[in-house]
């Protein structure tokens, strides 16, 4: 069993740099049964629900490093984050971190995937949607994954729980206390019996979040058509950091552009990963 796996307690992290952010831990401390502890993680206080501890940071969470991540001692980190959208869509979103090329602008490290956990993303997905669906204040919400993007880095199994768009959404209650409930829902999640990397399509992955909700699959890292030509090494590193025993890679065919399919094929058997087109 690996030192990761032995672990038994759950961060859910949140940045004093992130209003939304916050506006999610006061939801669970008012309607979710977390109180404060004794413990005080990167200078604040802690919250706490059995083994779920809710840490809260002074940076920016985009770019807190590896070793500040692994001083945790947790299984699975799970980050409350806002969402922008420059086209003003209000979004309940869910996604692993890392950057598919050289540009580590909004964190994380050049060329690098974080480690993820197919489970706990369609754990949140899931709550994501149920909540929207029993809250009329968020109708018309789009609800689904993104693609692999930003940092930080990790070496800890972790993923982004967001709400926003419009300036106005990153103050809704009703959507903190949504992601509120879906942070739960991931860090009580246990890995799947499958895990999948979706291959293909555009930033917000409507094949893969779609093949979620009607097949129940679970999506670890998602690399979107933008980034190719990549460095294709780099599905084999996305393949290798989703947690699960068993795994299976989808690609998106009219998702990819003819000659990227052609290369993420050659890529795949290359390193032995077995695919289905979609």
């Amino acid at each position: 069993m690996s030192e990761v796996q032995s672990v038994t307690r759950r961060v859910i992290l949140f940045s004093k740099k992130d209003p939304a952010s916050m506006t999610v831990k006061s939801a669970l401390t008012e309607n979710f049964g977390f109180t404060e502890s004794d413990e005080v993680i990167f200078g604040n206080g802690v919250i706490r629900l059995g083994e779920v501890l809710g840490v809260t940071t002074n940076s920016e969470a985009l770019f807190l490093s590896d070793a500040e991540l692994r001083s945790l001692n947790s299984r699975l980190i799970v980050v409350a984050y806002r969402h922008r959208s420059e086209k003003g869509v209000n979004a309940l979103l869910v996604h692993a971190t890392g950057n598919w090329g050289s540009n580590s602008e909004l964190g994380g490290l050049p060329n690098e995937v974080s480690y993820s956990m197919a489970g706990a993303l369609r754990a949140a997905l899931f709550t994501l949607l149920e909540e929207s669906a029993a809250n009329k204040s968020l109708e018309g919400w789009h609800v689904g994954f993104e693609a692999t993007h930003h940092g930080p880095f990790s070496s800890t199994p972790l993923l982004f729980v967001e709400y926003g768009g419009t300036e106005n959404a990153l103050n809704d209650r009703d959507a903190a206390q949504a992601v509120a409930s879906a942070c739960i829902s991931a860090v009580n999640a246990r890995e799947a019996e499958i895990a999948h990397i979706g291959i293909g399509g555009s930033h917000y992955a409507p094949k893969f979040t779609k093949m979620s909700i009607e097949d129940r699959l679970a999506f670890g890292h998602i690399i979107p058509e933008y980034v190719f030509p990549t460095d294709l090494s780099m599905i084999r590193t996305a393949y290798d950091r989703v947690v699960e025993a068993k795994k299976l890679a989808v690609i998106d065919w009219k998702g990819l552009r003819g000659e990227h399919r052609r290369s993420v094929i050659e890529a795949l058997e290359r390193s032995g990963i077995e695919y289905v087109r979609s």
